[in-house]
C-alpha cells in the first residue's frame, strides 16, 4: 500500500492528539482519586495496578528491557494497624488483602509470564502490618471463619469467596499464624 507525506502527517498528527488526550485523561483520574478516592496510598495503589496490567497485555515484554530492574511499579506498604478489637483487627487485615488481589487484576492478569512452567505461582508481599503491644490474639481458624461469613463490599460476597474465585484464579493461603 502507498502513502504520500500528507497521509503520513495525519495519521502522525492524530496519533499525537490521541496520546496527549490518554495522558491527560490519566492525569485526570489520577488527581480525581487523590482527592475522592480512599486517602490510604491511593495514587501509589493505581500507579501499581496499572503497571501490573500493562505489563499482562504486554506479555511482560518491559522486564526484557536493559537497565531497567522491573516494569511493575508496586511496592510494600507499611500499614500501622491500631485496632484493639478483634473484628475491627480482623477487618483492617482482610481490607489490606482485599486491595493486594485488586491491585493484582484479581488473579485474571498474568504480569510476567513463564512460558515454560504453566502452574506457575507468584507472590508478592503488598502489605507489612505493623501492630502495637495490644494486639487481639486471634486463631487462624478464627480469621479464616472471619473471612467466610464477613461480606467484601465491593463484590457482595464474603471476603474468601472473592478471594477463592471460581475462575480458578484463587489466593493462596499461606500463613502459619496471625
Amino acid at each position: 500500500m502507498f502513502f504520500n507525506k500528507k497521509g503520513a502527517e495525519i495519521v502522525a498528527s492524530n496519533l499525537v492528539t490521541i496520546l496527549l488526550i490518554l495522558i491527560g485523561g490519566m492525569v485526570i483520574l489520577g488527581v480525581l482519586f487523590t482527592v475522592f478516592g480512599d486517602k490510604d496510598d491511593l495514587f501509589s495503589r493505581w500507579i501499581c495496578k496499572a503497571s501490573v496490567y500493562i505489563s499482562d497485555q504486554t506479555g511482560g515484554v518491559g522486564d526484557k528491557i536493559p537497565l531497567v530492574p522491573s516494569t511493575i511499579l508496586c511496592k510494600t506498604f507499611h500499614k500501622e494497624v491500631k485496632e484493639e478489637e478483634e473484628k475491627d483487627f480482623m477487618r483492617e487485615m482482610a481490607r489490606g488483602m482485599q486491595r493486594c488481589w485488586d491491585m493484582w487484576g484479581e488473579g485474571d492478569w498474568d504480569p510476567s509470564p513463564n512460558w515454560l512452567k504453566w502452574d506457575e505461582k507468584k507472590c508478592f508481599n503488598c502489605y507489612v502490618m505493623e501492630t502495637g503491644d495490644d494486639v487481639p490474639q486471634i486463631t487462624l481458624k478464627e480469621f479464616i471463619d472471619y473471612l467466610q461469613s464477613t461480606e467484601e463490599k465491593k463484590v457482595d460476597d464474603t471476603y474468601w469467596n472473592y478471594f477463592r474465585g471460581l475462575s480458578g484464579n484463587k489466593v493462596v493461603f499461606n500463613f502459619p499464624e496471625v
